[in-house]
C-alpha cells in the first residue's frame, strides 16, 4: 500500500511539474506580443510627435533652433491686474516645468506681453518713437506682417547670436526697445540693447559654433478678436509662445496642443498639454548647438509621451 501511495504521489508531482511548466511557457510565449503591442505604440507616437514638431517648430535652413539662454523675465501690461498676474503666473510655471532660465522677482523685463484694442496702431506708434526696436536683418517685410497681423495672438522674437562658450561677442543695435510701456507695479521698463554677433568658432557636420538665443520677445494679444475662451487658455497660449518661437497657423495634427485654440477646428485643450509640456521640455534640455536637436527633441517628447 505504501508502494501504491509513493507512486501516486510522484505522478501528482510530475502533473504540477508539468502544468508549471506549461503555465511558464504560455507567459513566456505571451511576452513577445506584449513587447509587440508596446513597441508598435510607441513607433505611432513617433510618427505623430515628427508630424506635430515638423508642423509647429520654426527650423531655419543652417541656423540652431531658438530659444531663452539668459533669464526671461515676463511682463504683462494692457490687462486687468488679477488677469495679468494669472498669465505671469503661467509663463513662470511653464519655465520652471520646461527647465528654461528664469529670472527673479527684480529682473529687468525681455518678455513683454501687451494687450490692446488697436494694436496695429500701438506698434506703428512705438515703431516711430524707436525704429531699432526690431531686428531687421531679414528686412522690414517680416517685421510689417506682424504689425499687420490680424491674429488673435501674435508674436515676435529678437535675437541673438550666442558663442559656444556661452559668451557674446560682439555687441550689436538695440533689441525690442519699448521704454514708456507701464509695468504691472506702475513703473516704466525698457527692453535691453542686444543683436550681437559672435565671430569666434568654427561650424561641423555635428555642431554649430554658435546657437541663436532671444534677447527680447513681444507677444500682442488683440482684446477685439479674442473668441470664448477661458482665461487659462489664453494664459497658457501666451506662455507657450513666450518660450518657443512656433509656427501660429500650423496644424498640429492629431497631436492635442494648445495651438489649436483660434483653429477653428475641434475643441481646444483647456490649457497646455502633455504634447506642449514635452515640447517645452524637450526644447530646453537638448544641446541646442547640436545638428541633431530635432531629432534629440522628437526622442525626448516620445519618452515623456508614452514612457
Amino acid at each position: 500500500m505504501c508502494r501504491t501511495l509513493c507512486v501516486a504521489l510522484i505522478l501528482l508531482a510530475l502533473a504540477a511539474f508539468q502544468r508549471a511548466g506549461a503555465d511558464q511557457s504560455s507567459q513566456k510565449a505571451g511576452l513577445p506580443g506584449v513587447t509587440i503591442e508596446a513597441s508598435q505604440e510607441r513607433q505611432a507616437v513617433r510618427r505623430r510627435v515628427d508630424k506635430f514638431v515638423a508642423s509647429v517648430v520654426v527650423r531655419p535652413m543652417d541656423e540652431t533652433l531658438m530659444r531663452w539662454n539668459a533669464p526671461v523675465c515676463p511682463l504683462v501690461a494692457g490687462l486687468p491686474r488679477p488677469m495679468g498676474e494669472f498669465i505671469l503666473q503661467h509663463i513662470s510655471q511653464a519655465a520652471l516645468d520646461a527647465r528654461a532660465p528664469l529670472g527673479g522677482t527684480k529682473c529687468r523685463p525681455n518678455l513683454y506681453v501687451v494687450a490692446s484694442a488697436v494694436p496695429q496702431q500701438l506698434l506703428e506708434a512705438w515703431w516711430h518713437r524707436d525704429p531699432r526696436m526690431y531686428d531687421t536683418r531679414h528686412g522690414i517685410r517680416p517685421v510689417m506682417r506682424f504689425i499687420e497681423s490680424k491674429r488673435p495672438v501674435r508674436s515676435w522674437y529678437n535675437s541673438a547670436l550666442v558663442c559656444g562658450s556661452g559668451a557674446l561677442a560682439v555687441p550689436g543695435g538695440s533689441a525690442l526697445a519699448m521704454a514708456g510701456v507701464v509695468t504691472m507695479g506702475g513703473g516704466a521698463s525698457s527692453f535691453a540693447p542686444g543683436a550681437p554677433a559672435c565671430t569666434g568658432g568654427v561650424d561641423t557636420h555635428l555642431s554649430y559654433a554658435d546657437v541663436r538665443s532671444i534677447s527680447s520677445a513681444l507677444v500682442v494679444i488683440d482684446l477685439h478678436r479674442l473668441h470664448r475662451m477661458t482665461i487659462q487658455q489664453l494664459a497658457d497660449y501666451v506662455a507657450l509662445l513666450g518660450l518657443a518661437d512656433v509656427r501660429l497657423d500650423a496644424d498640429p495634427g492629431f497631436a492635442p496642443s494648445i495651438l489649436r485654440l483660434f483653429a477653428g477646428e475641434g475643441a481646444a485643450p483647456p490649457g497646455l498639454t502633455p504634447w506642449d509640456q514635452a515640447l517645452l521640455y524637450s526644447l530646453y534640455t537638448t544641446r541646442q548647438e547640436d545638428r541633431q536637436q530635432v531629432q534629440d527633441m522628437e526622442s525626448t517628447m516620445v519618452r515623456r509621451i508614452a514612457p
